[in-house]
């Protein structure tokens, strides 16, 4: 009886999950107009615990995917044991529509979230707590079936408990952690402008002309400078006065090649600026970098397992077209397209590795513009003003490459 209960539990379970995961769909609706004549004292800023909810996310994907491997093995393995009498029928169609299922609708919130940006909204909310709702039976029937399943059966039983009991422990914490976003209050005069129309500004058609040095023309609707009444640093100058231009390079100067960098210097170079590369500071950006390793390692090893797989569904289905009783396709089919949703372009484990690095990148950017801009900013006031802008915004986008050198 508790078997029957099961199977129905998991076919009906992934049916429910998509009712919610289908409103996040459409964006977010906008924000209400604010009321003419109300100017407010402070604003209200809301603000999602987008890492944590993302992370949860992922993690109840990363459990489904441990039911496919566990359902993958115990397929394998079905045979050499004796008993595939729990793998057949209605009771398989349930084992991967709640594997395949859990993975796909805790994944695809989890990019739908971030595509639509709906962290706080309240279908991840009804989604948590019916996966809530949903895992606790799943649990208790779970539980009893490993109870009454015999010895040489008793492995793979076992084998399902954690997934659901990770599932049981991250969705009351994704709830509260989705029901619990940060609020903050700030004065209005932070994000107000200086000559808007609740600070007293001018309100009409003239207001875009009354600040700076600028004539509006009323009928074509355009705004037009006037080059007589402002100078290059912005002083007023009377209208027959031209301001002066000053070329900070001679006329006809030949810009020198430049020499590639012994490599005794880059090594010198890079020695320096390893500290702002390797997040040295960071024990857990550390502990990053090396599952990011760890999963690529992974990923190497399973990549050889995807056209074995195939293989052998290809010789099972010849052998079976001939006429010979050979072994059934299914387990290699199910491990192919296993292997394959986890190597892939856009698998489980690319997904993992690029959710895992983006704080490593974040915290590269970081030290490298702040070790920039102090380096700029120490520099005395003759190289800026002999030095055009234009030169050294190209220098600076011409070394930003090098923050991307350690995830190459």
């Amino acid at each position: 009886m508790s078997n029957q209960a099961l199977i129905y539990l998991h076919l009906l379970t992934p049916f429910l999950l998509s009712i919610p995961l289908l409103t996040l769909l459409p964006p977010p609706p906008s924000l209400p107009d604010e009321l003419p004549g109300i100017r407010p004292i402070t604003i209200r800023i809301v603000k999602p615990r987008r890492a944590f909810i993302l992370t949860g996310l992922s993690f109840l994907a990363v459990t489904s995917f441990a039911d496919a491997a566990v359902l993958v093995g115990d397929l394998l393995t079905a045979k050499g044991r004796g008993d595939i009498g729990h793998l057949e029928g209605l009771s398989l169609v349930s084992a991967l529509v709640y594997a395949v299922g859990g993975f796909l609708i805790w994944a695809l919130a989890a990019v739908i979230c971030e595509w639509r940006a709906r962290w706080g909204d309240a279908g991840v909310s009804v989604l948590g707590m019916l996966g809530l709702l949903c895992e606790i039976p799943n649990l208790v029937l779970l539980v009893s079936r490993e109870v009454h399943t015999h010895d040489d059966q008793k492995l793979f039983t076992i084998l399902s408990l954690p997934p659901s009991v990770l599932r049981l422990l991250v969705l009351p914490i994704l709830l509260v952690v989705v029901l619990s976003p940060i609020i903050r209050y700030r004065p209005a005069d932070e994000t107000t402008g200086l000559l808007s129309d609740r600070n007293g500004g001018p309100s009409t058609a003239h207001s875009r002309a009354a600040y700076g040095s600028v004539s509006f023309d009323e009928e074509n609707g355009t705004v037009k400078a006037d080059p007589s009444a402002v100078t290059a640093n912005g002083t007023n100058t009377p209208a027959g006065q031209k301001p002066s231009i000053k070329i900070p390079k001679n006329l006809g100067e030949v810009k020198k090649e430049d020499k590639p960098l012994p490599l005794k210097e880059v090594w010198t170079r890079l020695k320096k600026l390893s500290p702002h590369l390797w997040p040295s500071t960071s024990r857990k950006l550390q502990f990053y970098c090396i599952l990011c390793i760890g999963l690529l390692a992974c990923g190497r090893v399973l990549q050889p397992l995807v056209p074995i797989s195939l293989g052998r569904v290809v010789r099972s289905l010849s052998l079976n077209q001939a006429g010979a009783m050979g072994p059934s396709p299914w387990p290699a089919l199910i491990a192919y397209f296993t292997f394959r949703l986890a190597v892939s372009g856009s698998g489980i484990l690319y997904f993992l590795q690029q959710r895992l690095w983006i704080p490593v990148s974040q915290y590269t950017d970081r030290e490298m513009m702040m070790l920039c801009f102090n380096h700029l900013l120490n520099l005395s006031l003759a190289y800026h003003t002999k030095r055009n802008t234009g030169e050294v915004l190209k220098i600076i986008d011409r070394g930003s490459a090098i923050n991307n050198l350690f995830s190459t």
